[in-house]
């Protein structure tokens, strides 16, 4: 909470000050942020109440990064170069549109010349015509009919409505430009002028403190959190869903701290305890998942599912369970960092850096670095040999399925080759499951969290077996 508002206070004060800030303000933020939560993590406080705190930090650090890159660069001034070469065709504008209307008047005061002299001739007439009274009537007929003509050429004149059209948008531009001309120099638009700056670091805290998503998240991009403010449709829809959100989050509660541990012994053996301990943990994360998507939903956002239990209790593969394991952190890695550095150094180094990024996010634990580290080498493993099987076996056998109707592969998602194919690796990924959940148990020293040396001794207990395997899939990825 602190950190959020002095956040909010920094960029009200960096709005009203009218500082630049932009992409290398973005970054900065980032940096910043990160620096903190790793303090935190290492020095700062105590482990047992930082590891109690943990989520809710990094929720409210989540979504301080992702306002950084959304807001912050669109509200960079225009570079100075690009000020300067608008001034620059400003001035040139004005000094041609200048010679142009003096150029029109140039061609006014000529009608007018000629329509004076045209004047003073039908005078002279008149005048010498006096005597005669047939014709100086003819005389002033002639006169009156002239001068009529006289005023309509000049009041047609195109020149005389074009110079008095371009007067008027002359006086306009002048006043536009010198409107532009304050807003350049206080690099803000007339929106924060009139106070938007206050309005800006109160949606900030709103959005950073929102009561729904701040202590069991999940995270939420700025644009939902806006709706808060718009009209919601109220259903019966609405109170059904949130019900049932929590009772299937008071399910999974029972099943991770009674049903499973009384299904499973403690004299089981130790693929049997890996098996319990890695369920009780995920069934507490659905518990939590469940119970973040009831809470953001009375607080006003539209959040759909947190996570999918069916897509990762029966999983297709290790991608899917990753991107159904949190589905609001998956939509924040891949747009914050996947798709950022993946049209820089390819698709591995950017499933890496992700999967980096996470754990960094998560405060460098130990045995997250480690599950996460696990996850990346895993997932590339298993999706370049569904790559090679696809290919060998004209199969529907990717990591994703294929959108239907598929045109690429002969054998479709319900064939029995595909079928055998998505059956057998999808009970490895179960296993690998198990192994990566097996040393997030409920032993009385977790409260404090575990290093990285108790996941190794875990995965010792069970030979590294979800390691070989592995290993043993790029062996068979270069074979085939």
């Amino acid at each position: 909470g602190c950190i959020s508002l002095g956040l909010a206070a920094a960029v009200c004060k960096t709005r009203l000050l009218q500082r630049p800030c932009g992409h290398q303000t973005a970054w900065t933020v980032t940096l910043v942020c990160l620096a903190y939560l790793l303090i935190c993590e290492f020095w700062l406080v105590e482990a047992t109440v930082w590891h109690s705190v943990r989520g809710a930090q990094m929720i409210i650090l989540m979504k301080v990064i992702s306002y950084a890159h959304d807001i912050l660069p669109e509200q960079s001034p225009r570079p100075i170069e690009e000020q300067v070469e608008t001034k620059e065709s400003g001035k040139k504008f004005k000094n041609e549109s200048d010679s142009y209307v003096e150029s029109l008047h140039e061609e006014g005061q000529e009608v007018d010349a000629k329509d004076s002299k045209e004047t003073n001739i039908t005078n002279q007439l008149s005048g010498e015509t006096k005597s005669n009274a047939d014709e100086d009537l003819k005389t002033n007929t002639l006169r009156h009919r002239k001068s009529d003509q006289s005023d309509s050429s000049i009041n047609k004149s195109p020149a005389r409505d074009t110079v008095k059209d371009l007067e008027g948008t002359k006086d306009t531009t002048n006043e536009k430009k010198d409107g532009v001309a304050v807003a350049s120099e206080h690099c803000c638009s007339t929106k924060v002028a009139e106070g938007g700056c206050l309005g800006k670091g109160l949606e900030l805290c709103g959005y950073l403190l929102h009561p729904g998503t701040v202590v069991f998240g999940p995270w939420c991009s700025l644009t939902k959190y806006r709706e808060i403010s718009e009209p919601m449709q109220w259903t019966i829809l609405w109170p059904v869903n949130i019900v049932l959100t929590l009772s299937m989050s008071a399910v999974c509660l029972l099943g991770s701290t009674c049903f499973v541990p009384w299904l499973i012994k403690d004299d089981s053996n130790s693929w049997a305890l890996a098996f319990r301990d890695a369920l009780s943990f995920r069934m507490s994360h659905y518990f939590v998942s469940d119970l973040s998507e009831a809470t953001a939903n009375l607080g006003g956002i539209d959040m759909d599912m947190v996570s999918r239990l069916p897509a990762i209790e029966m999983p297709r593969s290790l991608l899917g369970v990753v991107i159904n394991w949190n589905i609001p952190m998956h939509q924040f890695l891949k747009k914050y960092v996947f798709l950022r550095v993946r049209s820089t150094v390819g698709v591995w180094c950017a499933v890496l850096c992700t999967y980096s990024a996470s754990a960094v996010i998560h405060g460098l634990n130990g045995q997250l670095c480690a599950v996460l580290l696990s996850l990346a080498v895993y997932t590339h493993a298993e999706h370049c040999l569904r790559v090679k099987l696809a290919v060998a076996f004209n199969a529907c056998v990717m990591a994703k399925p294929c959108q239907q109707p598929c045109v690429k592969h002969t054998h479709k998602g319900k064939s029995i080759t595909a079928m055998v194919i998505n059956t057998v690796l999808g009970i490895v990924c179960m296993v690998h499951l198990a192994y990566l959940g097996v040393m997030f148990d409920s032993a009385p020293n977790s409260d404090s969290g575990y290093s990285i040396w108790h996941t190794l001794s875990k995965w010792r207990a069970l030979n590294f077996a979800s390691h070989w395997a592995v290993a043993f899939t790029y062996v068979v990825m270069l074979l085939i």
